[in-house]
């Protein structure tokens, strides 16, 4: 309560999530400890009443955190009571922090094959009900059924797209026409290759949808492929550039690489993908940066995580599409980008990183490392951001905030070692040219 009366007061709108029906292992566990004291006591109907598994369950399955214990089962009236349990007690809070709790994040995805086959409850409900097909559109029937309860309570149905897709008879995933024009609000994750128009695909369908693209706004991904970068790179690599270089109603159109940083070829890569319509654009409701905390240390690795990648996050999501998105031509439409990049980079190494310095204390934001090449006895340096100080040592030391300072092509002999630096005088990784 403490929590939401502070971010109201600074304009944030603090949305919850409670997960299912997979990532429910800690319910799950919760809700059999419960269970197993209530027999004790002999309370078999109270035991029950919330319990979340089919202790029968024989169904073999890995999750993507390799876990095969944190899927509900949806076929049992225990997760839909444990459920509007929670969601009414979530209400109470925010009536209690003097707020109204207008949407709820139901999560949704990352439900793993083979759940509830092996599941007598769910067999037989599958019987009693042919019309869900096959066990994996079992998760629809779920969705639709907490949507039944989010709706009574006037609440918008937020979660990963899979909310709103069913599995068609080949097993792909599709929009599920059965929830369009229903108060749900898919938050689109998936733009991993084949996915990469999925957001477009849904809009066409006629979902309101929030875009949370992997590739340009999973602020947990490694800034780049060096080792002395921490974070993951599933979903490739992710920098201040590739928040800023989303184009949210054609997202083919900024982007030019793969997750790997591989150049696209437009007309064989993105040949077949789907378009959004221009009679879509209204759909997207609004942009999501994700900062997954299962590798975070502390919050200056948090801060450096997200910091300066949030403030190319941020001009996407306030200015929208920018001019060059409409551009066909992709040499013209990256030389556009390029000059916007320019007059951006400039502006955070010159006005933004700067003001992170001192506002709050300051903040330990990613400093990037000097870009250098020695030619002809000549060293050329660069950097991401101007405005920081490049400083240089030639005999093999650690450059410091009192080392020379590049300001131009200057001649050297040997290994040369370049950091870049704040107005505090914090040094980045260093690097070399010899």
């Amino acid at each position: 309560i403490e929590l939401l009366e502070f971010a109201a007061s600074h304009h944030i709108e603090v949305i919850p999530e409670i997960n299912f029906p997979g990532h429910a292992r800690a319910a799950i566990f919760a809700m059999e400890a419960r269970y197993n004291r209530l027999m004790k006591e002999g309370k078999e109907e109270e035991a029950a009443y919330y319990r979340l598994i089919d202790p029968q369950d024989r169904s073999v399955y890995n999750s993507a955190q390799n876990f095969n214990d944190n899927v509900i089962c949806v076929c049992t009236e225990g997760p839909y009571r444990l459920f509007e349990t929670v969601v009414d007690e979530l209400i109470a809070m925010y009536q209690e922090a003097g707020l109204t709790l207008k949407i709820l994040h139901t999560g949704g995805y990352e439900v793993p094959a083979g759940v509830w086959e092996g599941s007598p409850i769910c067999q037989a409900f599958l019987e009693e009900h042919p019309e869900f097909g096959n066990f994996a559109n079992l998760q629809a029937h779920f969705g639709s059924r907490i949507f039944e309860i989010l709706e009574r309570k006037e609440l918008v149905m937020g979660g990963w797209e899979e909310i709103v897709m069913k599995k068609n008879e080949e097993g792909k995933w599709i929009p599920n026409p059965e929830f369009v024009g229903k108060n749900m609000l898919p938050y689109v994750w998936n733009s991993i290759y084949e996915n990469l128009d999925l957001g477009s695909r849904l809009a066409n369908a006629g979902f309101d949808l929030i875009l949370c693209n992997v590739n340009n706004f999973y602020f947990d991904l490694a800034y780049s492929h060096h080792p002395a970068e921490r974070g993951l790179y599933w979903g490739g690599f992710v920098n201040t550039r590739s928040s800023f270089d989303f184009s949210p109603f054609d997202v083919v159109k900024g982007t030019l690489t793969d997750k790997w940083g591989n150049p696209y070829d437009p007309d064989k890569d993105f040949k077949g993908m789907t378009r959004m319509s221009v009679n879509a654009y209204h759909r997207v409701k609004g942009l999501q940066a994700e900062l997954w905390s299962e590798t975070l240390k502390g919050g200056t690795m948090a801060e450096y995580y997200y910091l300066p990648k949030l403030i190319g996050f941020a001009e996407r999501a306030w200015a929208g599409q920018e001019s060059w998105g409409r551009i066909a031509d992709p040499g013209e439409r990256r030389a556009a980008m390029d000059t916007d990049w320019n007059r951006f980079a400039n502006k955070v190494g010159q006005r933004e990183l700067p003001r992170l310095d001192y506002i709050h204390g300051g903040y330990n934001y990613r400093l990037p490392p000097p870009g250098a090449v020695i030619k002809e006895g000549t060293l050329h340096a660069n950097i991401d951001f101007p405005g920081l100080k490049i400083r240089y040592t030639t005999d093999g030391t650690e450059p410091t905030p009192d080392s020379p300072a590049y300001t131009g092509p200057v001649e050297v002999s040997g290994k040369v070692r370049l950091r870049s630096f704040d107005t505090r005088g914090r040094g980045s990784r260093i690097s070399e040219a010899e």
